[in-house]
């Protein structure tokens, strides 16, 4: 596995620009727009290819995983273990900080960081399609457009379909999630992993046989859902390799 040539790494999006220097692993999300919340440019730490050690060894399925920045979870909180994370604010504010709505404005930001990693990782530039863990139909989030109106959307869908028109690379609706299920309430390892056995299923008419998937997702917490959709991935629609990528990772 190997990486660009390039030591600056830069994208720009509608109101956000994003630049990883791998010379030093830093990452900066400016809003060119600043808000009460964002004011200007917040550099922090880059993590990039993750070492699967911890509760993130159970992450078999997958050939890799990626991620922009440490995410902080209560169980860190709870362990004295609380990192700086620029990712953090952006998730935070993304969510609005509950389960039913979600602003997008914070989508372009991780979407822009995570376009950085596919093109900075050549394995990831390497891979064929881009797909996304969905969401059960009962847990899309309420996201107001500019006429006022207001629609459910799948906010990991949003940040995949970016990243897609960022790197050039086909986005592939080819999982579905067959019942609601809120994995911030199982505080449990192998609890999470028993739950989602069985919770995603090939769409229908999905066929990635013989692809290299990127597997979109905005935090990996124990690696359960990543681990049980890549093999979904791999064992009902075939395909040949897939990488996890997403913005946020606790371990």
């Amino acid at each position: 596995m190997g990486v660009s040539g390039e030591d600056v790494l830069s994208i720009e999006g509608d109101r956000w620009i994003v630049s990883i220097d791998v010379r030093n692993y830093r990452i900066c999300f400016e809003c060119k727009v600043p808000t009460s919340r964002w004011p200007y440019r917040r550099c922090g730490k880059f993590i990039g290819r993750v070492v699967k050690w911890g509760s993130l060894r159970h992450i078999k399925n997958a050939d890799g995983v990626y991620a922009l920045q440490r995410y902080i979870t209560k169980w860190s909180r709870d362990l004295g273990k609380v990192f700086p994370s620029l990712v953090n604010d952006l998730i935070y504010y993304l969510k609005l900080f509950d389960e039913s709505r979600c602003n997008l404005l914070y989508a372009e930001p991780l979407a822009l960081g995570i376009s950085l990693m596919i093109k900075y990782f050549s394995e990831l530039s390497r891979a064929d399609v881009i797909t996304y863990v969905p969401l059960h139909q009962s847990e899309l989030r309420l996201f107001r457009v500019i006429s006022g109106e207001e629609r459910l959307v799948n906010h990991v869908y949003e940040i995949a379909k970016m990243v897609s028109g960022h790197v050039g690379k086909p986005l592939i609706n080819a999982l579905v999630k067959v019942r609601p299920l809120r994995m911030s309430k199982l505080n449990n390892v192998a609890r999470r992993f028993c739950e989602v056995k069985e919770l995603y299923k090939p769409r229908e008419r999905a066929d990635l046989r013989g692809l290299r998937v990127i597997l979109i997702d905005d935090i990996i917490t124990t690696g359960a859902t990543m681990n049980e959709c890549a093999r979904v991935l791999k064992e009902c629609l075939g395909a040949e390799k897939v990488y996890a990528v997403v913005a946020g990772v606790s371990y």
